[in-house]
This record gives C-alpha cells, sequence and structure tokens, in this order.
C-alpha cells in the first residue's frame, strides 16, 4: 500500500496541474495512505476497528472520485462513438441512395476510402467494403486502372470540378457509359482526396 502511495504521488508530477488524471493519481495515493497508516496503528491497537474503518473510508473516496469519473467518462465515449455511428450509417444510407456511382480515394495512393452499394456493384463486389482498402489496378484491367489514373490527375491538377464523358467496362469487362464528375478536397485530418461520382448515361 505504500508502494502504491509512492508510485501514485510521483505519477502525479508527470500530468498537468487541474488534469482529472492528476486528481486520479492523488486519490489513489491517499488510499494508499490511509491505509498503511490505519494498518500500522492496527498493529498497536487491535481491538479498534481501525482497519474496517480505514478501508470504508478510502474505497468510498476511491468510488467516488476515481471510479464514478471513469464511468461516466466510459458513458461519454459510448455516446460518442453512437454518434459517430449513426453519421456513418446515415451518409451510407445517403451514398446508397444516390442515382449515381460514388467513391472517394486517397490522393496520393489511389486507395480507395468509400463508395457507395452501386460502385461496389460496378467493380463486382458484395459491398462497398470490398472496395475500400484497393487501388483500380486491383479491381479493374490494367488498361481501364490506368485510364482512371489518368483522370484522377487531371482532376487533382484544377481548382474546380472536372466534369466530362467517358465510356469504360466495368469490372467484369462490360461497357459502360458515364458522366463523370471528379474533384479534389481535403479531410478532416489533412488529407487531400478525391471523390468521384459517375451517373450512368
Amino acid at each position: 500500500l505504500l508502494l502504491i502511495s509512492v508510485y501514485a504521488f510521483a505519477c502525479t508530477r508527470r500530468q498537468k496541474a487541474g488534469s482529472a488524471k492528476r486528481q486520479r493519481f492523488m486519490i489513489l495515493a491517499s488510499f494508499g495512505l490511509i491505509m498503511t497508516v490505519f494498518l500500522t496503528m492496527q498493529l498497536w491497537f487491535p481491538y479498534l476497528p481501525l482497519y474496517t474503518v480505514a478501508y470504508m473510508l478510502a474505497t468510498s473516496m476511491l468510488h467516488s472520485f476515481v471510479v464514478n469519473d471513469e464511468k461516466e467518462e466510459y458513458l461519454q465515449e459510448l455516446a460518442e462513438a453512437k454518434q459517430v455511428t449513426e453519421i456513418k450509417e446515415t451518409m451510407t444510407s445517403l451514398l446508397d441512395n444516390m442515382p449515381a456511382l460514388a467513391f472517394t480515394k486517397d490522393a496520393e495512393t489511389g486507395v480507395y476510402l468509400a463508395c457507395n452499394q452501386a460502385f461496389a456493384e460496378y467493380a463486382h463486389k458484395e459491398t462497398p467494403d470490398g472496395v475500400v482498402g484497393l487501388t483500380d489496378a486491383e479491381i479493374f484491367d490494367a488498361e481501364t486502372a490506368r485510364h482512371f489514373v489518368e483522370d484522377d490527375k487531371i482532376a487533382l491538377s484544377i481548382s474546380k470540378p472536372y466534369v466530362f464523358f467517358e465510356d469504360v467496362p466495368d469490372a467484369a469487362g462490360n461497357q459502360r457509359q458515364f458522366q463523370t464528375t471528379k474533384l479534389k478536397y481535403t479531410d478532416d485530418s489533412g488529407r487531400l482526396c478525391l471523390l468521384g461520382m459517375c451517373e450512368d448515361m
């Protein structure tokens, strides 16, 4: 218990003043110190309920200031995670109900970050998850993939949406005609991305 106190007091030095973690370490250190003092006193006064008093006091303090705080933080994180999931589901629903094929790529690597169900079917994948993480070269034949990469470069080189018509095969080789719009954007993490929308003509 004394070692717990020493360790917890040492950890408080590494935390910012006024931070929740610093307060928790202080409570933990106090818990160990209270238990140590009362247990030592119990040796001299074996018939007094000092250990029980110390345990009730210290655990109540630990529960009130540490466990409850962590529970609140966990519930808050859970609520935030639920909100993020709901937003993702809404976005997925929005994408899947668009009449056009929609996708987004990492501009540097060409890796697909997301797409709707219509694009997944065009790529001959069961779900959008089957497309995410792949590049054009891993989905389409070499000529089609090269064509898409060249269009991406043009879209990334201009500051306005790049709109054009194209005749391209799908992943199974079936010829399709699209009006395609590609535009660059920067996501929340500062990563340069490319958004594409292809309307079947």
